[in-house]
């Protein structure tokens, strides 16, 4: 990201962008850690596969940010006030 967004569709943009790079990283350190696995040993496949598992965790927290700041943008239900005794007030 070259800028800070200045309006909210740039932030969803960013935000998009940002969990697609996440889920990318996840992948590739999934199949790092098979690699390391085989070539170097448990450790650093464990090392890759705790950060390949963050990776995903970051991913799910961007979507959750997405979509907070989707419902943030839809309007409210209309709900006609009603007065105490429950009744509509016209």
């Amino acid at each position: 990201m070259s800028s800070r967004p200045a309006t909210i569709g740039e932030l969803l943009e960013a935000l998009g962008a940002l969990a697609g790079e996440a889920d990318r990283l996840a992948e590739s350190a999934h199949v790092l850690r098979c690699a390391a696995a085989r070539l170097v040993g448990a450790a650093t496949a464990g090392s890759v596969g705790t950060a390949a598992r963050r990776a995903e965790e970051a991913h799910l927290e961007l979507e959750v940010a997405l979509r907070d700041v989707r419902d943030a943008l839809r309007p409210l239900p209309w709900t006609p006030s009603k007065d105490e005794d429950g009744r509509p007030m016209v």
